[in-house]
C-alpha cells in the first residue's frame, strides 16, 4: 500500500526535523555551559582564601565554603531579553529609592602599618652576629599561598618601619604595657614561650647570653626558669605560664582557669603548635585529623579570648626542619599557622600576630637552631624584637618616655644594674658566674648573680666588657703570683677537700711546670689515688708552697677532727681553698640516714665550720661543688647528684658561711662545669678532665692575684 503525504504534511515533517535539530543544538550549548561553569569553579578554587580553606598537601583539613555569587533570578533579570520585554508591558512597580552611592573604601594599611599593628607575615635577612632585619611583609587578613610579598619600606625611610629598641626603650615599652607592673605581660605556651620570656628579660638587663638557659630534666628546667627574673625595683610586670608539654588539645581548661589572671594582663602573648602537631599525635589520629583538631581548638581559644576580651597576641609556630612530623614540615606548617591566625582573627578580631615562622625560616646559618627547631638565645631575641615592635609603636614609645614617674623609676633601676655589673667579681669572689667555653679549653664569663641578697629568683646581670675574660697566666706569671701570695713559701696556699681538690692541686702544679698532659691521674683504689697525688709535687727550689689536705672521701661529717688537728697549719696559710659537699650528701649517706636528716646534718656541719673560720680568722676561699653531667653519671648516683639539688645545697652553704665569716670568697665551680656542653668536659659526669681543671686553676689565680 502506498501512502501519499499531502504538501502541508511535508511541511510539518520539515518543521519537526528542524525542531529536533534545535533540541540537539540546545543540548550541546548546555554541555558547553556546564564545562565553562566547572572551569570557572576550578579557577575560583585556586584562589580560595586561607580563612576559607586549609589545604594539606595530601588531604583537606577544612572544607572550603563557596564564594558568594548572584542568585539565578538576579542573573536572569539582567540577561533575559524576553523577560525584559514582558516587563515593559506591565505597570511600573513602586520601588524604594536607590541607596546612596557608598563611600570609597578606606585605603589598605601600608606595609609598615601592617607590621606595627601585628597584622603581617614578616620576611627578613639575618646580619652577623645575630640580628634580624625585616624586609618584606604579607598581610595576615586575606592571605593565600600565591600572595606576593611587599617591600616593608622604601630605602632611607624615616623613621624606619622596624625599630631597633635600645635597652632603655625596651624597659620603658614593657613597663608602659604592663602598667608599671599592675597589668603584667603574661606569656602562655611551651618551651618557645619560655625562651621568649628569657629573651625579654635579657633585652632589659642586657644579659645577652649565647648558651641556652635550659638543660637537664624537666624539674631542673623548671628551677632554671625560676632563676630568670627582672630586678624587683624595675616597674615591669612580666610572667610566664608554661605547663610541661603545653598544647591546646590538653590545656584549654588550664587556659580557662587562668582567665582571672589573663583578664588583668596588659598583653597575653601565646603560642601553641609543637605539642598539638607532633609525631605522637599524628601517629595516634593521623595527619588530617591532627590538623583539623588543631584548628578546632584554635577556634575555641578565639571564642574564649573574644568572650573575655583578652588582649591576645598570637605567636606562630616556627619553621622546622624537613625531618619533622608531617604537619610540622615547612610546607604544611605555614598553611596550618596561617589557618590558626585567620581562625583567631575571624572570632576575635583584636588578636595581634608575631611571625616566628619566617624569622626562623629565613635564617640559613648552621647555628640558627640547636636541634632543628629551638633557636639559641641570641637568635631567639629576634622574636622579642618583633614583639616589642608590635607592643610599642612610635606613639607608645613617646607616651612611655613622657610618663615622668614611670621613666624615672625605670632609669634608676637600670643604673643600679649597671653599678652592680661593673663590680670586679673575679677578684672579690662574691658572685655566681655563668659563662661560655671556647676551644680548646677557655672559659669566658658572660653573666653573674651577686651573692649579697641572693635568692633563687635573682636576675643574671651582664658582665661588662673588660671583666668578661680571665687572664691566662704562663709559667713565669704563675710562679710570680703564687710566690707573692705565699710570701715566697712562708705562708702556704692550702687546698682542703676531696678528689675535686686533688685535681685542682694537679692543675696548679701543671701551670707551675708548664705541663700540658691530658692523662687523668686518679684511678684505682683510694690508696692508689693517694700515691698518685704524692707523686705530683711542686719542683724543689721554687719560691712557692702549695699544700693539700685530702683524705679519701673527705667530708665535714667524717673529718672534723682532722680539721681541728690541722688548724695551726690552716691559720698559717695565706689562703685555705676548700670544698666540702660531695661525700657529705653522697648516695650511701642518704640511703643510711634518709635525705632529710642528711641535709639537716650537712647544714649543721657547715655552720660549725663557719664558726671555726671566723674564730681562727682564716682566709677562706669556699669552692662550690660541681654540676653533674647526668648523661655520664652512673644511674645509681643520679638521684643523689641531681643538678637542682646540688645547686640548692651549694647556695645554702655559701650563704651560711658568709653570714658568719663575711670575708669568705666564693669560687663558683658549679656553673663553670655546667656551662661546658662538650662531650669531653668530664671523665665521669662529675670530675673535669685535666685541661678543664687547668682552666679552673687559672680562675683561682685571677682571684688571688
Amino acid at each position: 500500500m502506498t501512502i501519499k503525504v499531502p504538501r502541508d504534511a511535508e511541511g510539518g515533517k520539515a518543521a519537526a526535523q528542524t525542531a529536533v535539530g534545535g533540541v540537539r543544538s540546545l543540548k550541546w550549548l548546555m554541555l558547553l555551559l556546564i564545562v565553562a561553569v566547572v572551569v570557572a569553579m576550578m579557577c575560583v578554587m585556586r584562589n580560595v582564601n586561607v580563612g576559607e580553606a586549609i589545604v594539606d598537601m595530601d588531604e583537606v583539613f577544612v572544607k572550603p565554603s563557596p564564594p558568594a555569587t548572584e542568585s539565578s533570578a538576579e542573573k536572569s533579570e539582567k540577561t533575559s531579553p524576553q523577560l525584559s520585554v514582558k516587563q515593559t508591558n506591565r505597570k511600573p512597580e513602586k520601588r524604594p529609592p536607590a541607596p546612596p552611592t557608598p563611600a570609597a573604601p578606606s585605603p589598605s594599611p601600608s606595609p609598615p602599618e601592617l607590621l606595627r599593628a601585628g597584622a603581617a607575615w614578616v620576611w627578613g635577612e639575618w646580619v652577623a652576629p645575630a640580628r634580624f632585619h625585616p624586609t618584606h611583609v604579607q598581610p595576615v587578613d586575606g592571605w593565600r599561598l600565591d600572595l606576593p610579598w611587599m617591600p616593608l619600606e622604601a630605602p632611607g625611610s624615616d623613621p624606619p618601619a622596624f625599630h631597633d629598641f635600645t635597652r632603655e626603650e625596651a624597659a620603658l615599652c614593657l613597663a608602659h604595657t604592663s602598667g608599671g607592673g599592675d597589668t603584667p605581660i603574661t606569656l602562655v605556651g611551651d618551651s618557645y614561650m619560655r625562651g621568649l620570656y628569657v629573651s625579654l628579660v635579657e633585652r632589659v638587663t642586657g644579659a645577652e647570653r649565647s648558651q641556652d638557659v635550659f638543660s637537664g630534666t624537666l624539674v631542673e628546667r623548671r628551677k632554671q626558669l625560676q632563676a630568670v627574673a627582672l630586678p624587683t625595683d624595675l616597674p615591669i610586670g612580666l610572667t610566664v605560664l608554661s605547663p610541661d608539654g603545653f598544647s591546646l588539645r590538653k590545656h584549654l581548661e588550664f587556659v580557662r582557669e587562668a582567665v582571672p589572671r589573663l583578664n588583668r594582663a596588659g598583653a597575653v602573648v601565646m603560642n601553641a603548635y609543637l605539642h598539638d602537631t607532633n609525631s605522637a599525635v599524628v601517629k595516634r589520629v593521623g595527619v588530617a585529623a591532627t590538623g583539623r583538631e588543631y584548628l578546632e581548638n584554635v577556634e575555641k581559644l578565639g571564642a574564649l579570648a573574644s568572650a573575655e576580651n583578652l588582649p591576645l597576641i598570637w605567636v606562630s609556630g616556627i619553621s622546622y626542619s624537613k625531618r619533622a612530623s608531617p604537619p610540622q614540615r615547612p610546607d604544611r606548617a605555614r598553611v596550618l599557622n596561617a589557618g590558626a591566625i585567620s581562625a583567631l582573627r575571624a572570632v576575635h578580631g583584636a588578636t595581634r600576630f608575631v611571625d616566628a615562622f619566617h624569622v626562623t625560616q629565613s635564617c640559613v646559618w648552621a647555628n640558627c637552631t640547636t636541634v632543628g627547631s629551638h633557636m639559641p638565645p641570641q637568635f631567639n631575641r629576634a622574636k622579642a624584637d618583633l614583639l616589642l615592635n608590635v607592643l610599642c609603636d612610635e606613639g607608645v614609645r613617646r607616651a612611655a618616655s613622657r610618663n615622668s614617674e614611670l621613666a624615672k623609676s625605670v632609669r634608676a633601676a637600670l643604673r643600679q644594674l649597671d653599678v652592680a655589673a661593673k663590680h670586679d667579681f673575679r677578684r672579690a669572689g662574691d658572685a655566681w658566674v655563668w659563662g661560655e667555653w671556647t676551644p680548646p679549653s677557655r672559659f669566658r664569663a658572660t653573666l653573674l648573680q651577686p651573692l649579697d641578697g641572693w635568692t633563687a629568683s635573682a636576675p643574671w646581670l651582664p658582665v661588662p666588657r673588660g671583666l668578661d675574660s680571665y687572664r691566662i697566666f704562663d709559667v713565669q706569671e704563675t710562679v710570680a703570683c703564687i710566690s707573692r701570695v705565699t710570701e715566697n713559701g712562708a705562708r702556704p696556699l692550702v687546698l682542703v677537700g676531696s678528689s675535686y681538690m686533688r685535681n685542682l692541686y694537679v692543675a696548679l702544679v701543671d701551670l707551675l711546670t708548664g705541663c700540658e698532659d691530658t692523662e687523668y691521674l686518679f684511678h684505682g683504689s683510694a690508696e692508689e689515688r693517694v700515691e698518685a697525688l704524692r707523686a705530683k709535687k711542686v719542683p724543689a727550689g721554687m719560691p712557692v708552697r702549695v699544700d693539700i689536705i685530702s683524705p679519701p672521701f673527705f667530708a665535714l661529717r667524717d673529718h672534723s677532727d682532722l680539721l681541728q688537728r690541722s688548724m695551726p697549719d690552716l691559720r698559717a696559710a695565706s689562703f685555705v681553698v676548700m670544698e666540702a659537699l660531695i661525700h657529705d650528701v653522697k648516695r650511701d649517706v642518704v640511703t643510711e640516714l634518709g635525705e632529710e636528716r642528711t641535709v639537716r646534718e650537712y647544714r649543721e656541719n657547715v655552720d660549725a665550720w663557719a664558726r671555726e673560720v671566723a674564730r681562727n680568722a682564716l682566709s677562706l676561699v669556699w669552692v662550690a661543688g660541681p654540676s653533674y653531667h647526668a648523661e655520664q653519671v652512673p644511674k645509681k648516683y643520679r638521684a643523689a647528684q641531681a643538678t637542682d639539688r646540688m645547686h640548692q645545697l651549694n647556695a645554702e652553704a655559701i650563704v651560711r658561711i658568709r653570714s658568719v665569716a663575711p670575708h669568705t670568697r666564693f669560687f663558683d665551680v658549679f656553673h663553670f662545669s655546667q656551662a661546658c656542653a662538650w662531650s669531653n668536659c668530664t671523665m665521669d659526669g662529675g670530675h673535669l678532665t685535666r685541661p678543664m681543671n687547668r682552666m679552673k686553676a687559672q680562675i683561682l689565680l685571677n682571684m688571688l692575684c
